[in-house]
């Protein structure tokens, strides 16, 4: 079976359902007990395309941004439970999770692009946008502190991994 053979019981690209798989794994790996952060770090690479964006309220995330959100997420025992996971067409798949750790208890649902089995882009949906304003609060000064900017969709990379480690245990 090529890499884009079709299961006749599910009528979905394999390679969809392998991201997929991954993509659930992912998720479950965010039970609010901390581990060593390489058993995460590893899927997110195997998980996202190294061009994809996260965008979240009008602002837009690379990979790199991505993944210190993650991190920060993770960090702090935050807790994801999947209330759907659906895969629609060959390339894409509807999420809506609740997040909830000390500091947020919100609800996302948004729409995870794949192409060439790695996730290129998610976008959240507006009616989840205002469940974000809470979280979005931390985020933005995680991503203010370490990721400068000119404009909203010109985020640029600072080089303080040592200092975002420090503040996430802090």
């Amino acid at each position: 079976m090529g890499s884009d053979a079709r299961d006749p019981n599910v009528g979905v690209n394999l390679t969809m359902l392998d991201v997929a798989k991954k993509l659930k794994d992912f998720i479950m790996l965010f039970d609010g007990k901390i581990k060593p952060f390489d058993q995460i770090d590893k899927l997110f690479d195997e998980l996202f395309h190294d061009s994809s964006v996260h965008g979240i309220d009008g602002k837009f995330h690379n990979k790199e941004q991505s993944r210190r959100v993650a991190k920060w997420i993770y960090a702090n025992k935050t807790v994801v439970n999947i209330y759907e996971f659906t895969i629609v067409g060959d390339n894409q798949v509807e999420l809506e999770l609740n997040l909830r750790n000390s500091k947020i208890d919100v609800v996302s649902h948004s729409f995870v692009d794949v192409q060439d089995g790695k996730v290129v882009k998610t976008k959240t949906l507006q009616d989840s946008r205002d469940l974000y304003i809470v979280m979005k609060s931390y985020v933005d000064q995680l991503m203010t502190k370490y990721y400068p900017c000119s404009s909203r969709r010109d985020w640029t990379i600072n080089n303080n991994s040592k200092q975002i480690e420090s503040d996430m245990e802090g």
